[in-house]
């Protein structure tokens, strides 16, 4: 695994990944007009208020119309589900 990959994400699969070997998440989201991505995590006890909003750095985590990131199961220990919010 390149250490791109490792920080940056990799581009597939669309949506949220597993990546055991990193014990990481991989996030892809396809977005032709986007001008920013934040990734919003939530814990399965509340719903309504993420535990971690995490920025994609544009110049980082963009490929074409592809924002990626790939974050540390050991940041996000109490996350349970995902949304997105793009401007």
């Amino acid at each position: 695994m390149s250490d791109w990959v490792s920080e940056e994400g990799a581009i597939t699969p669309l949506g949220a990944a597993w990546v055991p070997q990193a014990r990481a998440f991989n996030f892809v989201l396809y977005s032709k007009h986007a001008m920013q991505v934040t990734l919003l995590l939530y814990a399965a006890d509340n719903p309504v208020h993420p535990v971690v909003e995490w920025e994609f750095d544009p110049l980082k985590h963009k490929s074409g119309p592809l924002w990626h990131g790939r974050i540390p199961q050991s940041q996000i220990p109490s996350a349970r589900f995902y949304a997105y919010r793009v401007d």
